[in-house]
């Protein structure tokens, strides 16, 4: 969330700017967020908070890429307690953020008048990751997973990506300070 807008709209966190995320070998993606709500107070359990879809298309290399995804956050569970790195937190709300993307890209054969289009990525939670937030402190806690798995292409051909992705990555607050 590096150079986003983030604010306070009564009950809720809205962002509003870009969400960068990397897929390697390259292939970043940006979606762009306009009041995306990333957090709320008072909502039910998986209760849907943000949702926003859209199509990019970028190149990679010589190949045109279509991507098409949907970001979704959704608030999961209130936690009386919740211990993460040595800390003990209390009143915590858990959210889910999914990135669900499909990568379609087309090429031009010798002797067809059309382009072929390929179904390189068919859809899927390409990033699922869990945020907890302390009620009186922010956010102490992220699990982020990628996790992706292209399909094989016709005739032995390849993007210059790896054909499967699996990253975890974590985050724990290290201190704070609260202002009273």
């Amino acid at each position: 969330m590096n150079k986003n807008g983030l604010r306070i709209d009564g009950s809720k966190v809205v962002l509003t700017g870009s969400l960068s995320f990397d897929f390697g070998a390259g292939l970043p993606i940006n979606l762009a967020v306009n009041d995306y709500i990333i957090f709320q107070d008072n909502v039910s359990n998986n209760q849907q908070l943000g949702l926003v879809s859209g199509t990019i298309n970028q190149t990679l290399q010589t190949y045109p890429l279509v991507i098409d995804y949907t970001l979704k956050s959704s608030f999961i569970e209130s936690l009386p307690t919740f211990t993460t790195n040595g800390h003990v937190y209390t009143d915590v709300k858990k959210i889910k953020t999914v990135l669900n993307a499909k990568i379609t890209s087309s090429i031009t054969a010798q002797g067809i008048p059309f382009p072929i289009v390929l179904n390189v990525l068919d859809a899927q939670d390409v990033v699922t990751s869990y945020q907890y937030y302390s009620k009186t402190i922010g956010m102490v806690y992220t699990n982020t997973v990628i996790n992706y798995r292209l399909n094989s292409l016709p005739g032995g051909a390849t993007l210059p990506l790896p054909s499967t992705g699996n990253q975890t990555q974590e985050e724990f607050l290290e201190s704070y300070d609260v202002n009273h």
